[in-house]
């Protein structure tokens, strides 16, 4: 099972650069939480509080992004593995500002912002990881 988590984790610029030791450490000390939705299914809400990065294993998710005023969305494409909008956790606006539907049956990691602190302050190259992948938000 961790060796499973193991490779999973290095599809994600989070974990990038990480010896085989931390990610060992990583993997057996670090509560994931795993769930799987079927197609076509909200994956997560327009305007929920985000809690916990939303880390895509499997599958395709349709984003939708609404104007200000409603006259319009925007859709787009998105395909794991990929981190889903990691700026709500941290950013000035805590809350997902898109609607993430499932076009394909999907399996998502999700990490606890409490789990993100600590692993930002047991593992440096975790914390410019997450620091480099937030700015370019």
């Amino acid at each position: 099972m961790a060796l499973q988590i193991y490779d999973q984790l290095l599809q994600f610029p989070l974990f990038l650069g990480m010896s085989r030791d931390d990610l060992s450490q990583v993997a057996a000390h670090t509560k994931f939480d795993f769930v799987k939705v079927e197609a076509d299914k909200v994956l997560i809400g327009n305007d929920t509080a985000c809690t916990s990065l939303c880390l895509l294993l499997t599958g395709t998710v349709c984003v939708e992004t609404r104007s200000d005023d409603g006259s319009y969305t925007l859709t787009e494409q998105l395909t794991a593995p990929v981190i889903l909008q990691p700026e709500a956790l941290f950013g000035y606006c805590q809350r997902y500002t898109h609607t993430f539907r499932t076009m394909t049956a999907v399996s998502v990691l999700r990490l606890e912002r409490r789990e993100v602190f600590r692993l930002s302050e047991e593992f440096l190259i975790f914390r410019i990881n997450l620091l480099n992948l937030l700015a370019t938000q």
